[in-house]
């Protein structure tokens, strides 16, 4: 019953940890990808849809355009690290969605979706997308952040997983010893 209990408090902290712990900003001269994708009635191929960026960002090229998933993709690079923003232009409405590059932990937005409180819970980095908007997903793929623990690379929530197994074991050990 306890278990039961703690599940929804542990998954929201374990959904802002991901925040932090998943992903890493994109290094300066490294090249990312923001695809957005829109509602299912609207025409990706039709809509027209424009994106620009935040001073030390550079968009590259057209975006590719894909029909059968409804999504538009852009390839993007960082000149040097920053805290900065894309803007989407879709129809009358421009949606931005943060961009972070540098090095150090950094709080990171990999999605902006729609929705209500669901969205908002899943994603609390950003806020959510209208639903009114043609837009129903905005994403920045960063790069997966490698925890290294000597030759090992560790996922990070093996690696929280672990660390609160070593920690409770040593509680364990400590109360016992207080109690006796």
């Amino acid at each position: 019953l306890p278990v039961l209990i703690l599940i929804i408090p542990i998954s929201l902290i374990l959904v802002q940890m991901s925040c932090w712990f998943k992903n890493r900003p994109f290094r300066p001269g490294e090249t990312g990808v923001i695809s957005v994708t829109l509602r299912p009635d609207a025409d990706v191929m039709e809509t027209r849809v424009a994106v620009s960026s935040a001073e030390g960002l550079q968009i590259q090229g057209e975006p590719e355009r894909i029909s059968d998933e409804n999504i538009i993709r852009w390839k993007f690079s960082a000149t040097n690290a920053l805290d900065g923003w894309i803007d989407v232009k879709v129809l009358h409405e421009v949606l931005r969605k943060t961009v972070q590059a540098g090095d150090g932990l950094k709080k990171l937005s990999v999605f902006r979706i729609s929705g209500g409180g669901m969205a908002i819970l899943l994603n609390p980095a950003e806020s959510a997308i209208p639903n009114e908007s043609a837009v129903w997903e905005i994403e920045v793929a960063y790069p997966a952040r490698e925890l290294v623990l000597g030759s090992l690379k560790v996922n990070w929530l093996a690696a929280c997983l672990m660390l609160t197994l070593v920690f409770a074991t040593a509680l364990n050990f400590i109360s016992r010893a207080v109690i006796k």
